[in-house]
């Protein structure tokens, strides 16, 4: 509260001096140097007066060093954001494509374990009968693992290929013979290679 001398009025309980101050106490710091408290016309019940001068704040050149400081931190951790946001962006790609990849080797293993004839066997595609009569070909176009025609099952593929074994697990040709298939490709994301690998047993083939 303030009269019309500047002075602000404050609970009693936040000033130095009370509100039944002695004159002898305002003598005493205007004599350090300070100066007296003066009453309100009418002061609230529990107040006291200060000079509204002594009144603190921040000053100008103190808001400009919290700027300067403030800006000077933000250039600092901008580098660190960005490099942890372009991290975090990587793994989440090769975490996609790699999920891509084990989700397609698990559906390959599956099928060609139910693989009951081969139809056509070559190094980088085959197509077989299984054991509920339907056709199935895998093969790679266009960097895409492809299961018939249109279906995909990988992008990012580099390479596929296919090892047909017979009964000793030596390679063969003749289709009659083969008991193990190996079937092989790579994925690549970010510069990064992941190879999928699986030989499986065919337990269903015609004999």
């Amino acid at each position: 509260m303030r009269n019309e001398r500047g002075f602000i009025a404050v609970p009693a309980g936040n000033c130095f001096l009370g509100k039944n101050a002695s004159p002898e106490a305002s003598s005493g710091l205007h004599s350090k140097g300070r100066t007296p408290l003066l009453p309100l016309e009418n002061p609230p019940s529990g107040f006291v007066q200060f000079p509204a001068g002594i009144a603190s704040g921040f000053t100008l050149f103190e808001t400009v060093m919290v700027i300067v400081l403030v800006g000077i931190i933000a250039t600092l951790a901008a580098p660190l954001m960005l490099n942890s946001a372009r991290s975090t962006s990587i793994q989440y790609d090769l975490s996609t494509v790699f999920g891509q990849g084990q989700n397609a080797a698990n559906i390959m293993t599956t099928s060609l374990r139910n693989l009951k004839t081969i139809l056509n066997a070559r190094a980088n595609a085959i197509r077989f009968e299984d054991i509920d009569g339907n056709t199935i070909t895998y093969n790679v176009n266009n960097n895409q693992i492809l299961r018939q025609s249109g279906n995909v099952l990988a992008t990012n593929t580099s390479s596929l290929s296919f090892a047909y074994l017979d009964s000793s697990a030596n390679p063969t040709q003749t289709l009659t013979d083969v008991r193990y298939i190996t079937f092989s490709f790579t994925m690549t994301s970010n510069g990064q290679n992941h190879t999928y690998t699986d030989t499986v047993f065919l337990r269903n083939i015609e004999q």
